[in-house]
């Protein structure tokens, strides 16, 4: 018999995914549940007390509701029922002031939602200005995404586009100059300079990688130095990487 599942789309799980969408108030909470067990928890006791104060619903269960509710074992028996993801059209970050865009992330074909998890949450924590996501061939902002980013979705922009390609003429349009993460690139991270204008860093999946036509459109190809015998990184690692460098070399 199928499980009566709560629908991925509206729910997040996990203690630090629901207090930092409490504490951003970038969506709407409908409903919190707490396993009976974690009651006492002084950090779900100030949970708690946060929601309330924003009028959110608190409701006690036993655990074995979790097992029937939720495809997962991670909840640690805090769980949200939640607004739709707020999207961010890249108009709308275009818009913004300058210094608060100068650094753009594009993920292509990151289809573990947990990777994109990470990678947003290294994103935002580094300081990059908006991340961008493909309609199709990539993970979305689901309720493991935002458990992986570890709440770092509820606070950075991120665009969710029909059409990377057009998404790059667009961010070109507006003055941004677009390097492609890719292993098979003659041109080193090391030796290029971030300083002189906006960066948009497009990172494709450990298999994969970029999509040719993605690629294609990149005004640069840039790849990782690297000594082992292995293919490639882990898409969030070499994020890492490179958005590192990038920031180190324009002092944020």
């Amino acid at each position: 018999m199928k499980k009566n599942t709560m629908s991925h789309q509206n729910y997040i799980y996990g203690y630090h995914s629901v207090y930092e969408c409490l504490r951003a108030s970038c969506r709407n909470i409908k409903h919190i549940f707490i396993a009976d067990w974690r009651v006492e928890d002084l950090k779900i006791r100030q949970l708690c007390k946060m929601a309330a104060s924003q009028g959110v619903q608190i409701g006690l269960k036993k655990n074995d509701w979790f097992a029937k509710k939720l495809p997962v074992e991670t909840h640690q028996g805090v769980v949200a029922d939640v607004a739709s993801y707020p999207y961010v059209p890249l108009s709308k970050v275009l818009e913004q002031d300058a210094s608060d865009r100068q650094v753009i992330v594009i993920a292509d074909s990151i289809t573990d939602p947990h990777n994109l998890g990470a990678l947003i949450r290294t994103a935002y924590q580094l300081g990059v200005g908006a991340f961008i996501i493909p309609v199709n061939r990539c993970a979305d902002i689901n309720a493991t995404a935002v458990k992986s980013s570890a709440g770092a979705t509820e606070y950075l922009s991120i665009a969710r586009e029909t059409n990377l390609v057009q998404s790059i003429k667009q961010l070109k349009n507006g003055g941004y100059w677009i390097y492609g993460l890719s292993g098979s690139a003659d041109q080193l991270l090391y030796g290029i300079d971030f300083k002189a204008q906006h960066t948009a860093i497009v990172i494709g999946s450990e298999g994969k990688g970029i999509r040719p036509l993605i690629l294609k459109h990149c005004d640069a190809h840039v790849s990782i130095p690297m000594k082992g015998q292995l293919d490639s990184l882990n898409a969030s690692v070499a994020g890492a990487i490179v958005i590192s460098e990038i920031m180190r070399q324009i002092g944020c």
